[in-house]
């Protein structure tokens, strides 16, 4: 997988992060994606395969769900969600090689 691929995944991941509607604080939301979604949308399969089962994935998602606990009160939605998909590429960017080593 080429630097450019992950990119598109990290992107296409941070469109899955989303806002739950509702009253009060704002609430994250990611829509687990599958690999037949990921190859849908034109990703790298065998990269997409990889992402998916590694062992911190169930973190990652955590981290990203819980975003609005670390916020500073009274930050906007906006804010909060643009937070919770940094998350993702955060995460990726530091525990995910292109190769599979």
């Amino acid at each position: 997988m080429t630097a450019e691929e992950l990119r598109a995944i990290i992107r296409w991941l941070e469109g899955r992060v989303t806002l739950e509607p509702g009253p009060g604080d704002p609430r994250i939301v990611f829509h687990q994606p599958t690999v037949t979604e990921m190859e849908a949308a034109r990703l790298d399969g065998k990269g997409s395969r990889r992402l998916l089962a590694v062992p911190w994935w169930n973190e990652m998602v955590n981290d990203v769900v819980e975003t609005p606990e670390y916020c500073e009160p009274g930050s906007s939605p906006e804010t909060v969600l643009r937070w919770a998909r940094d998350v993702v590429g955060e995460w990726i960017r530091k525990r995910f090689p292109l190769d599979d080593r």
